[in-house]
Order: structure tokens, then sequence, then C-alpha cells
């Protein structure tokens, strides 16, 4: 007789624990790595991000103790690795204004996003490759220690030792 007075009860608790689940799960929206919130923290980090690789060319560049033939080529690259870096704020404009479109324009558009950016990559390590023909054995392995392609901060994990001066 005990078991039969526990029975509804267990049913009512098993419902009511789906039905809050039911409402719960259609309260939370889904979001995606593309939603508005953190499209406007990547716009937020944009200054900071572009005076982060500032600082990392000046100290690769002290650091590289370059001869006075291979300042030209140094501005060439350093100017072509920070246009490849500039116009994140433009994108992300954008990118806030995608969360409106139908979900096949936002897969267009973030497609076109990622082909422009194999572009700048492309550009990125051509004239990387001509930059670095340039320098002596010494000074690549302080660009291989030290420069950083990724834009996220992550890369120098402690301070090089810099190459001794050299006469010009």
């Amino acid at each position: 007789m005990k078991q039969r007075s526990r029975f509804p009860a267990m049913v009512l608790i098993a419902l009511s624990a789906v039905a809050s689940g039911v409402l719960l799960a259609e309260q939370a929206p889904i979001t995606t790595g593309d939603s508005v919130e953190q499209s406007g923290k990547r716009c937020r980090s944009e200054s900071s991000r572009a005076e982060r690789l500032e600082k990392n060319l000046q100290t690769l560049h002290s650091d590289l103790k370059l001869r006075a033939t291979q300042d030209a080529a140094w501005n060439e690259w350093s100017d072509k690795i920070t246009r490849s870096h500039s116009g994140r704020n433009e994108r992300c404009q954008e990118f806030e204004s995608w969360s409106k479109l139908p979900v096949i324009d936002r897969m267009e558009k973030k497609l076109a996003f990622f082909k422009e950016r194999q572009n700048k990559l492309e550009e990125g390590i051509s004239a990387t490759k001509a930059f670095y023909g340039l320098l002596s054995p010494q000074q690549r392995q302080v660009f291989d220690q030290q420069f950083n392609f990724w834009p996220h901060g992550k890369g120098r994990t402690e301070p090089q030792e810099a190459l001794p001066e050299r006469p010009e």
C-alpha cells in the first residue's frame, strides 16, 4: 500500500524536473563564437592590440641589431605586417551587423572574411620570406625566437638575449 502512495509523488517530481528543464532551455539563448557580445569584445581591444604589435616590433627591431643596409627592408616588412593587422574595428562593426542576417548570408560573409584573411597571411608570408633572406644566421635565430605572427599576444615566453652590437 505504501508503494502506491509513493508512485504519484515520484511521477510528479519527475514531471516537474522535466518541465523546469524545458523552461530553462527556452530561456537560455543559443550562442556561437560569432555572438554580438564577443565581437564587441574584439572591437574594444583594437587599440591595445595595435599598441602591443608596435611594442613587439620595436623590441624585435632593437634585438636584431640591424645593419644600415637592412633598415629599408625592415621598414617595408614591418609596414606590411602592421597593415595586415589593421582594419579590425571595421570588421568588428560588420560582425555586429551580421547577427541580423539569415544564417546562409552569415556563412557566406564568414567565408569571404576567411578568404580575405588568407590573402593577407599569404602577403605576410611573402614579405617575411623576403626580409628573412636578408638576415644573418644570428639575426635569424633571434627573429625565430621572438617574432610571433599570432595577434593574440601569445609568443615570446621569456626575454631573449639580444645580439651583440654590430659595426655599421
